[in-house]
């Protein structure tokens, strides 16, 4: 298991590395956390490497967000950054974003159109706090159909949070609490919305999810 480090400063994250598999056959991802956040870039590119989608189309929603920005170009895209996308809506980190990663293609959420894209995305990132629901839902709907799907949620720590598969209001969604978090939908709501989709949950962290479609599920089991 590598060091998990802030990339810009090379600083250790505050949190430990964790991984909640859907299952107990699924535990071998544990094996596989490291970089950065929760260890989602090992996890991501140990499942990448397993379901074959090493060289395939990465996209990530929200990817200005963050202090290492994007979960898949530092690991996975490294070598090939061309065949990472990047959705930003805004337009100061959109320039960031294009200054930190030059052959990446960058493009606002307010204009571009994911069928657009000449090859279909195979890694699907979104991870824009409080609205990933929603986008995962209209995503989903427009015939996006990646093959690995990671979600961000509502931080399970958080005293918000809660067990039950109910809907959080979408006009409360992404409003900012005191605590600086901002209101998502849960782990479960994000695991009826992708199940209803025809994917199968891999298993969560403390604000992530991790789906695959289902008929690539039992790739994962070794």
């Amino acid at each position: 298991m590598g060091e998990n480090t802030i990339p810009e400063i090379g600083q250790p994250y505050p949190y430990p590395m964790e991984f909640t598999p859907q299952c107990p056959h699924l535990a071998w991802m544990c094996d596989h956390l490291d970089g950065w956040q929760f260890g989602e870039q090992g996890l991501i590119e140990a499942l990448a490497e397993t379901l074959g989608l090493m060289h395939g189309i990465c996209m990530e929603y929200g990817a200005g967000d963050g202090v290492s920005l994007p979960l898949t170009i530092e690991r996975l895209c490294k070598d090939d950054p061309e065949r990472c996308l990047l959705v930003e809506i805004d337009a100061a980190r959109r320039r960031s974003l294009s200054e930190l990663y030059p052959d990446a293609v960058v493009a606002s959420s307010e204009t571009w159109n994911p069928n657009e894209w000449d090859c279909p995305a195979e890694i699907v990132v979104i991870d824009i706090d409080g609205q990933d629901s929603i986008v995962m839902r209209q995503m989903l709907e427009s015939g996006v159909r990646p093959a690995l799907l990671v979600v961000e949620h509502m931080d399970r720590l958080f005293p918000i949070a809660t067990s039950l598969p109910k809907l959080i209001p979408q006009w409360l969604l992404g409003q900012m609490l005191s605590s600086g978090h901002a209101i998502q939908d849960t782990a479960e709501t994000l695991q009826a919305i992708a199940s209803d989709a025809g994917y199968e949950r891999i298993g969560f962290n403390r604000c992530n999810s991790f789906f695959v479609r289902r008929e690539l599920f039992g790739k994962l089991f070794r």
